[in-house]
Order: structure tokens, then C-alpha cells, then sequence
């Protein structure tokens, strides 16, 4: 390519080509449609491969036009010199720019020398061309992440615009940072980061993103949540916000048996490396068809939460037999673990039972992380706290919204020693999607006022 082909005019959708490329790094013809076109289509992954398939022979309709027009234009940037490609499997390239295409595209977009960017809200940085290249030797981990970005982009067109929220993520090339904790230098860097904003009271809240493709063995898996451990000690140090959460999404397409036994070895290391952030910071664990039910749960979690407390399960407090006190809360001002805690006490003849109300919405560890703290905290706060100064053993109660009534439990086992934590019974669960189900630890539906004391219901 000479000089006079770069500097030549290109036209307004071939630009938009380009600047994807250098944002999303390398794509699938099938990812680049759904940023280019974002909520106009749908993909709906191969049932055989559990992989988004493109075929740009399919005659059907508007969806068909987009996808030969953008494989004309893919063909002629890719003569002009502008974008490579390589085959990573029997049907599909991954584009990216060429660095004829780099230097054309990094001039169009007037990116200041050495600007570093933050990757949020159109903050482009300035990089090297081998760190805007995709990882060729890991493409498949790198697919799965813009995967994601196509989800958030499709899931904030469509709903996050009517609800006062927006979302914005960037990758590790932003994210990245390097600290010091004790004088030695460590490296925190997550795949991705997303941001969530309240547009109405101008708050955030962000998450770390990792994608997992089952092919780390379980020693890198605890490598990874020492580095976290480590990263959250600095951010605390320096007074710096928290993540809401750790996301760990996978490309299976269901929750076999598989999926759950990669779940147990990923809280093993999770709890076992962060313990003492584990009921700050949650993990959750999903499916990249999921993405879109994960985010919804986190953004309506506080409208949902309002709701269940103020109006659902007060109809059990109002039960002639039962006896006990109402939703109280307590604070970190008490010494607690985490900033607030909802309550109540149901009372017995021979003894009180508090309970713990914390949402478990499928893979997720922060709602036992807090049962386990809330234990602990329970032998000092007895001691000072009149309304649970009898109180003798500690159920939680995890609400969640799944349609299908899911249960996914982790083990007490797994993540705390049961002789530490005595008081501890076994959780129940209550889905508040529509009219409250109780069920119990193994998923049996209970059809009495859970809230009542049975001291043969929950043992050990």
C-alpha cells in the first residue's frame, strides 16, 4: 500500500469498520453485524456447537442484505490493505486491522500521541499496534469477550434506556493497572470492566469481568483470586470504591454437571483466597446466554429488594402465631462485616431464631458469605444488641426471581468449617418473582409460615 492509499477518503461505513477493529480488537463477521447494527437483529447461537454461526448465503430478508453488504465491504478493505484476517475454524475469520488500517484509522479518529484513555464513554487510548492486534494464539477467549460486549450493548439498547441506567465496559488494555502492597509490584488485570450508572441520582457501581473456558487448572484459578485478595487490600488501603462483583462467565450453553462441578472449584479458590471480601464482594457465575437475566438482576436488584421487603413477606409477620419482631437492620456501625444487614426475630419458647435476609439468585457467594459472617458476628453481638441477645441460631433466608425455581446451593462444607459455625442451620430459599415459594435446602416446597420456629425443620 503507498502513502496516497492511506491518506485516501474512505467511506462512512468503512470507517465505522475500522474504528470497531481498533475498539473491539478482532471480530467475527457475526459480532462485527451485531455492533455495527446493535439491536436491529438477533443471534441465535449454533444448537450443534453452542457457537455463533454466520452464513452470508441465507436469504432471509433485511438480516440477509446486512450480512452480504458487510462481507462486500469486509472484501474490499481487506484488498485496499486494510483489515487481515485468519480462518479459526472450518467456517469462520476473525478481522482485525492490518497496520496499514492502524495507522489510517488511528489519523481518522484524531487519537492524541500517548493518550492513555479510559475506555469508557468514547475515551479512545493510544496503543502500539501489537496490543491493538487481537490475541491470535488465544482468539477463542478474546471471541468470548466481545461475545459479552455484543450482549451489553443489545441488553442497554433495549432496556437500560427507559430505566434511568447506563452501561459501559472496557477491556484489559484500560483496566489494567499496576501497585505495590508491601513494597513488592503486582499486576491487576481482569479480562474486561463494566460500569453501571444511575442516571437519576448519578451513581456507580462496577465490576470486574473474567471469562472462563473450563481450560485453567484450579491452581491458576487460585493465582487469579490471590492477585484480586491482594489488588482489594491496595484499593482499601487508598480509599478507593470496591467492585459490586466478580463475574466469571463461561461459553457452556447449560448448567450440566460439568458447569456445577467448575462452579465448586471456583468458590473453593474464591473463598479460600478472599474470604475476608467475600460478603463486600459477590461472585456470580453465569452463562453468556445468561448475561442479559445477571444484568437485569443486578440493576433492579434495589427496586426489587424495596418491594420484597416492604410488601411481600411482612404478610408473615402479620400470622397470629407467629411471635417475634418485625425487619430491623443493623449497620457497620455495629461492627458488622459488610454495610447493612435485614433481620428478624422469631421467638420460642425455649429460644429465638434470627433470621438473615440476603438475595441468592443462582451462582452467586455473597449471600453465604454473609450467613457465615453474620454467624460469627452473632457470639460478640449477643452480648450487646437486646433484640438478639437470646437469639441461638441463625437461618438465612435467600431470596431470589428465577422463573424455573432453581436452586443452586454451595455447600457450608465447602467454603467454612462447620464446627466453627454451630449457630449456622441450613439456609431456605424464597422466590419473590411472583407470589412468595419457600422451599428448603433440598428444594421442597414448605407450605407452612417458614417464619415460625420448627426446630425439626432446619437442623443440620
Amino acid at each position: 500500500m503507498f502513502k496516497s492509499d492511506i491518506e485516501k477518503d474512505l467511506s462512512p461505513f468503512k470507517k465505522m469498520i475500522l474504528e470497531a477493529l481498533y475498539k473491539y480488537r478482532g471480530v467475527t463477521a457475526i459480532q462485527l453485524l451485531e455492533i455495527l447494527y446493535k439491536d436491529r437483529f438477533k443471534v441465535k447461537p449454533d444448537p450443534k456447537f453452542n457457537k455463533r454461526s454466520i452464513n452470508l448465503e441465507v436469504k432471509t430478508g433485511e438480516r440477509s442484505t446486512a450480512q452480504k453488504n458487510l462481507a462486500k465491504y469486509l472484501s474490499e478493505l481487506f484488498r485496499e490493505g486494510f483489515i487481515s484476517s485468519d480462518l479459526i475454524d472450518q467456517k469462520r475469520k476473525v478481522y482485525y486491522l492490518s497496520r496499514e488500517g492502524f495507522i489510517y484509522i488511528k489519523g481518522q479518529l484524531q487519537i492524541k500521541w500517548n493518550h492513555i484513555g479510559t475506555g469508557y464513554n468514547g475515551d479512545i487510548g493510544d496503543f502500539p499496534y501489537e496490543i491493538v492486534k487481537p490475541p491470535l494464539k488465544n482468539i477463542f477467549h478474546h471471541l468470548l469477550l466481545v461475545d459479552f460486549f455484543v450482549k451489553v450493548i443489545d441488553f442497554s439498547q433495549r432496556f437500560l434506556q427507559q430505566n434511568n441506567f447506563t452501561i459501559d465496559f472496557r477491556d484489559n488494555r484500560y483496566c489494567a493497572e499496576d501497585f505495590k502492597v508491601n513494597s513488592r509490584s503486582h499486576k491487576h488485570r481482569p479480562d474486561a470492566e463494566m460500569r453501571v450508572t444511575n442516571t437519576d441520582s448519578n451513581s456507580q457501581f462496577f465490576y470486574w469481568i473474567e471469562f472462563d473456558r473450563s481450560t485453567e487448572y484450579s491452581g491458576t484459578i487460585f493465582q487469579k483470586f490471590e492477585k484480586y485478595n491482594l489488588y482489594l487490600d491496595y484499593l482499601a488501603k487508598t480509599n478507593r470504591k470496591l467492585p459490586e462483583a466478580i463475574l466469571f462467565i463461561t461459553d457452556e450453553k447449560d448448567h450440566d454437571r460439568g458447569t456445577r462441578m467448575r462452579w465448586e472449584t471456583i468458590t473453593e479458590a474464591f473463598f479460600s483466597c478472599m474470604s475476608k471480601w467475600a460478603s463486600k464482594v459477590n461472585l456470580i457465575y453465569g452463562t453468556l446466554t445468561e448475561v442479559e437475566d445477571i444484568l437485569s438482576n443486578e440493576i433492579a436488584h434495589t427496586q426489587i429488594y424495596e418491594k420484597f421487603v416492604k410488601g411481600k413477606l411482612r404478610y408473615y409477620f402479620q400470622n397470629p402465631a407467629y411471635k417475634g419482631t418485625e425487619f430491623f437492620e443493623l449497620g457497620e456501625n455495629e461492627n458488622l462485616d459488610w454495610e447493612l444487614a435485614l433481620l428478624s426475630v422469631s421467638h420460642h419458647e425455649n429460644y429465638h431464631q434470627v433470621f438473615l435476609y440476603e438475595r441468592n439468585h443462582r451462582f452467586e457467594t455473597r449471600g453465604y458469605a454473609r450467613a457465615i459472617s453474620f454467624a460469627n458476628f452473632l457470639k460478640e453481638a449477643k452480648k450487646h444488641i437486646k433484640s438478639l441477645q437470646y437469639c441461638r441460631d441463625v437461618i438465612p433466608v435467600f431470596y431470589h426471581f428465577d422463573p424455573d425455581n432453581k436452586i443452586i446451593p454451595v455447600p457450608y462444607k465447602s467454603i467454612a468449617e462447620p464446627k466453627k459455625f454451630a449457630n449456622l442451620q441450613q439456609p431456605i430459599w424464597v422466590n419473590v418473582l411472583k407470589d412468595p415459594i419457600w422451599t428448603d435446602a433440598e428444594g421442597i416446597v414448605i407450605k407452612r409460615n417458614p417464619l415460625i420456629p420448627d426446630p425439626t425443620l432446619h437442623t443440620k
